[in-house]
Parts: C-alpha cells; sequence; structure tokens
C-alpha cells in the first residue's frame, strides 16, 4: 500500500503543482507587456486556486486508502469531464492569444467513477 500510495501521489500531485508554475509565468509575461486585463488575472487565479485544490484533495484520497476507507462513486457528465480536460492548458492558450472552440454533446451518457472525487478535485 506504501508503495502504491508514493507512486500514486507523486504521479498525480505532479500535475496539479507542475502546472501553477507556467500558469504564475504567464501571468508574470502579460504584467511585462502591460497586457493584464481583470478578466485573465482572474481566470489565471482561478487556475492556480484549482489546481492547489485538486493536489489537496489528491492527498486527501491518498491519506484515505491507507484507512481503507471506500471510495466515493459517482456520476460523472462527460461534457464536463471534457471542459475540466481543455481548461489545464488554458494558461497557454491565453499567454498566446488563442481561443478554444468547444462543441458539447448535449445527450452524452454519464459514467460512474471513483476517480479523486473529479467535481472536487477540478472544480474552478
Amino acid at each position: 500500500m506504501g508503495e502504491m500510495a508514493g507512486s500514486l501521489s507523486a504521479h498525480e500531485l505532479n500535475q496539479p503543482l507542475g502546472a501553477i508554475g507556467p500558469t504564475m509565468a504567464a501571468g508574470l509575461r502579460f504584467l511585462e507587456r502591460d497586457s493584464l486585463s481583470g478578466e485573465k488575472l482572474r481566470e489565471l487565479l482561478q487556475d492556480i486556486a484549482a489546481d492547489g485544490r485538486r493536489a489537496s484533495d489528491v492527498i486527501r484520497t491518498v491519506k484515505g486508502m491507507g484507512r481503507k476507507e471506500e471510495g466515493n462513486r459517482q456520476l460523472l457528465d462527460l461534457n464536463d469531464v471534457i471542459a475540466e480536460v481543455v481548461r489545464l492548458p488554458r494558461s497557454d492558450a491565453l499567454v498566446h492569444d488563442c481561443t478554444v472552440l468547444i462543441w458539447f454533446h448535449p445527450a452524452l451518457p454519464k459514467v460512474e467513477a471513483n476517480w479523486c472525487n473529479f467535481r472536487k478535485c477540478f472544480s474552478t
């Protein structure tokens, strides 16, 4: 259990913690170019806060595994999952003045999953 928890936490923590630095760097570049609008600042700060929450939730999940807690299976909306995955590189898109367009299917089925309470980990 210890090896698995260590491996999981290293891998799962790397993504949200690794995203914080580039997001902050994007904000600094906007400041240096004097082109940081209130909306862009809000988006960058929301991304940083979401990544911090995700890292915290990973730690909480790994700690729960050590206590043999039951996972929290729930139905996930695939459109929500897609939206959150696309959100991950948002700071890079903002820096390059790119717009990402997503078309969601209105009738995708929900899926049952037990993955770090997805909505809490990835909510903004």
